[in-house]
């Protein structure tokens, strides 16, 4: 059976080419390569360690950082891309040299080797230079990595048996890697005070008599000791300091790799290379390696193998996430530090499940943290579930797609959470825009305790479910630092423009997504920094006088914001601004997500169908020409389409609702089977009145060309097709202007315009709006406006269906939008046009 990225279990990371040459000497069998993803640039050798005694063998990755790349930040670049890449990782080593510290209570030497896996167990890796410094106190260190996972702690109290103690040395005696890695000669450590001298080359020159004093070893054979390792950013020089660090800490060695390893669960292992004082030579670089890897190649081998399989995997392997953040994040520092401390649990954290409750006002940018959260913690966790729970409706789409992506038999809310409570990997559920007053959000929690919870939400007493953070402003300096930023780089000298923009962040309260459209207006060029202020004093001085709804708002400032940018759309003279507007128009019926560029293509293609050939198309009064016809209609209501025309052509209408279609009209329940008089859902108004009576509905019925029409005898009335979309919908659609080319260029141009502006977000092609932009784009159009606008917005929706009796395929991706475009159909009064009732 051919092997997979799959098939690897183990991810053995090098710093430095030698240390990774000598890994894959380590290896008892090297694999052929594998094809990677297209974004991982890390370079691999794939092979086998066997294990002792069971017939059997590791699995084994081994990547290397980039050539003259050393650093936590580079180590955590290559782990990253190595667990996105190989996903069926159980753990990992971190293998190569450091600098030593010598101390009488530990005889740490040239060619030694430290395992950071201290007999206390404490923490196995420090980070020096990471923490705080506090008046008065000393700098208080911060970082540490987790302990090493406890298989491979297991392991290394085998190897600590005496029978074992030596055993890594046999690995050391193979040719090549005595060829590669000879032992030199001379260890030679000075006193601490000691330094060498500026310029020199070698310590030839170094002064004897400084030579540190230590009882010669009985042999040459190399040590192994296990206990903290200090990483940092640089390599340290300073042997005073080292002890320093040494004696608060139990220090043995340092390196400058292994803390960045956060998300990365390994035991690090360091052949001592040279010390950490400033007689620093490569001499023996290559040997420190190559002990380092024959320990990492004995640990592995009395792994057991069953031991590994019932790991889980260390890497993230789900990741439904709905876009990634935007590039100008800016700030919540801190918030992202708790949220961390908070949510990701280490190896011995028995606490119940964490809750963790972003809270703030819409447009704060909870969720733009929490996604910057997930992608910085992504592979702390197996899988990472994004679930918008702004409706019963979205979060079952939600809950639909984790059990897609989990092969799931049951795609229902319970059912997916019983399965997330059973999972042992450790899971991330983020429940987005929990927004619906005395709701009860729980219901979306798993009952069992494992897993860890994002909250987003504008309701504070959503804070109860657990830990939170009160996000409503952004804070002065991260304020002017987000506008800048969207002001674009004639903005970026932020001591020169510190007082302008002060005075922007002021007006619109420190709320990042009116930061952002202030900057994106700026930066297109309609005004500057400095003239920001008197347009937006100005706009809102209008919106007080001509638009109560927006007065009365909480987020009147806001809304300022955006109106400013629509003003000048509107006063452009530019075609592709106007129609950026009028995209704006329609969108503000659609859904805020996942408005799909198909949705349009397929509205274009088949309206070039349709329009050549609508004179050969009977029109609809023709067909039905009796009252209170019957119209046997056993067929989704997707393939209904009502048109008003004048009473003497009523027909009484029976449909079957699906069960799928349901949500779509929730003034009273029905089944799937319940046969409902179409003036409750359906009917159109004649003259703003509601029509009424089942016996003399003013409608008609256009059928698709599978349905025939039957008089009240049971007699076809006419054996010929009647179509669903007539001239009313081509010319709706041909309204907008924005397929006048025939193709999608004013589309897609008119999207580039709203996205500069920061009106929309683009991800693949598919539009977003945030909440407060969609919310704003409806309530600031007129009666005639919000008319003109749906109307155009359903025949879009119609004519994207292309008349498919197939209706299922499109539920999916356009079922929210229909939902949301008929939520207000009520308030929407055609008098003498022909409406569009229902969009398939």
């Amino acid at each position: 059976m051919p092997l997979t990225l799959e098939s690897y279990q183990v991810g053995w990371i090098c710093a430095l080419s030698v240390e990774a040459e000598l890994a894959e000497l380590m290896l008892d069998k090297i694999h052929d390569s594998i094809p990677l993803p297209a974004r991982d640039e890390n370079i691999y050798t794939l092979g086998q360690i066997d294990v002792n005694g069971q017939g059997g063998s590791h699995n084994v990755v081994i990547a290397r950082l980039p050539a003259a790349e050393t650093g936590t930040a580079a180590a955590a670049t290559v782990a990253k891309d190595m667990l996105r890449t190989f996903t069926n990782l159980k753990f990992g080593l971190m293998v190569g040299i450091a600098g030593g510290i010598w101390s009488p209570e530990v005889d740490v030497r040239l060619g030694d080797v430290v395992v950071g896996a201290p007999d206390d167990n404490g923490p196995g890796v420090v980070q020096y230079d990471h923490g705080k410094y506090i008046q008065g106190k000393e700098f208080v260190h911060r970082g540490i990595l987790d302990k090493a996972p406890k298989v491979l702690r297991t392991a290394v109290s085998v190897a600590k048996q005496v029978r074992r103690r030596k055993a890594f040395l046999s690995h050391l005696n193979d040719d090549d890697v005595k060829e590669l890695a000879p032992r030199p000669t001379d260890d030679i450590l000075f006193e601490a005070a000691y330094a060498h001298p500026d310029g020199a080359r070698s310590c030839a020159g170094c002064e004897v008599q400084r030579k540190k004093e230590r009882a010669e070893r009985r042999d040459l054979v190399p040590l192994v000791h296990y206990g903290a390792i200090a990483s940092g950013n640089g390599v340290v020089k300073d042997a005073l300091f080292a002890d320093d660090v040494r004696r608060k800490h139990g220090i043995l060695c340092f390196e400058m790799e292994a803390a960045g390893l956060d998300n990365f669960p390994c035991l690090v292992i360091r052949g001592i290379s040279d010390y950490a004082d400033t007689h620093k030579n490569d001499d023996w670089h290559a040997y420190a390696a190559s002990t380092a890897a024959a320990y990492a190649k004995e640990l592995l081998k009395v792994v057991p193998l069953t031991a590994i399989s019932q790991l889980p995997s260390i890497g993230n392997k789900h990741w439904l996430v709905p876009r990634p953040s935007t590039s100008r994040f800016t700030g919540r520092e801190s918030v992202l530090q708790k949220m961390k401390d908070h949510l990701v649990r280490r190896s011995d954290d028995n606490r119940e499940r964490p809750t963790f409750v972003c809270c703030g006002m819409g447009g704060s940018g909870k969720s733009e943290t929490a996604i910057k959260f997930v992608e910085n913690n992504r592979e702390s966790f197996w899988g990472i579930f994004w679930v918008n729970a702004d409706t019963q409706d979205t979060a079952k789409d939600g809950f639909a797609k984790i059990a897609s992506a989990c092969s799931i038999s049951s795609t229902s809310i319970e059912d997916v959470k019983s399965w997330l409570a059973n999972e042992v990997s450790p899971w991330l559920l983020v429940l987005d825009n929990c927004d619906t007053m005395n709701k009860d959000y729980s219901s979306y929690f798993p009952s069992r305790q494992n897993g860890s919870i994002i909250m987003t939400t504008r309701l504070p007493e959503c804070k109860s479910y657990g830990l939170s953070d009160d996000m409503d402003k952004l804070g002065p300096e991260a304020s002017s630092s987000l506008l800048l930023q969207a002001c674009g780089d004639k903005y970026q000298d932020r001591e020169r423009h510190r007082d302008a923009a002060a005075n922007v962040v002021k007006l619109v309260d420190e709320l990042a997504i009116a930061l952002v459209h202030a900057g994106a207006y700026i930066g297109r060029g309609f005004c500057t920094l400095q003239e920001y202020p008197q347009r937006f004093q100005t706009q809102r001085k209008h919106a007080m006088q001509f638009s109560p709804v927006q007065r009365a708002s909480r987020y009147g400032s806001v809304y300022t914001t955006f109106e400013v940018s629509a003003k000048a759309l509107s006063a452009s003279g530019n075609r592709y601004d106007r129609l950026a507007l009028t995209l704006l128009r329609i969108l503000a019926f659609l859904d805020h997500e996942g408005v799909e560029e198909d949705i349009f293509k397929r509205a274009l293609e088949y309206y070039q169908v349709l329009n050549q050939n609508l004179d050969t198309r009977p029109h609809v009064f023709e067909k039905l020409q009796e009252a209170h016809t019957d119209v046997p209609c056993d067929v989704p209501p997707s393939q209904l389409v009502l048109e008003e025309h004048e009473p003497a052509h009523g027909a009484r209408v029976k449909i079957s609702v699906p069960r799928e279609m349901n949500s779509l009209f929730q003034n009273e329940p029905r089944s799937s089977t319940a046969v409902v008089p179409t003036e409750i859902p359906f009917i159109a108004t004649v003259n703003g009145e509601p029509a009424t009576g089942q016996m003399s509905c003013p409608v008609s019925v256009s059928e698709t060309p599978s349905l025939s029409t039957k008089d009240t005898s049971g007699h076809d009335a006419d054996d010929g097709e009647i179509h669903h979309l007539s001239r009313w919908h081509c010319e709706e659609f041909r309204s907008t202007h924005l397929f006048d080319s025939n193709t999608l260029s004013d589309i897609e141009i008119s999207r580039v315009r709203l996205a500069d502006l920061s009106l929309i977000r683009v991800n693949d092609k598919a539009i977003s709006l945030h909440p407060l932009v969609h919310e704003w784009a409806s309530i600031r159009l007129s009666a005639e406006e919000r008319k003109q606008a749906w109307g155009q917005t359903v025949c879009i929706l119609a004519l994207s269906t292309e008349e498919r009796k197939d209706w299922q395929i499109f539920t999916r991706s356009l079922k929210a939008h229909i939902e949301a475009c008929f939520k207000d159909r009520k308030n929407i009064v055609y008098d003498d046009e022909i409406p569009l009732d229902l969009a398939r």
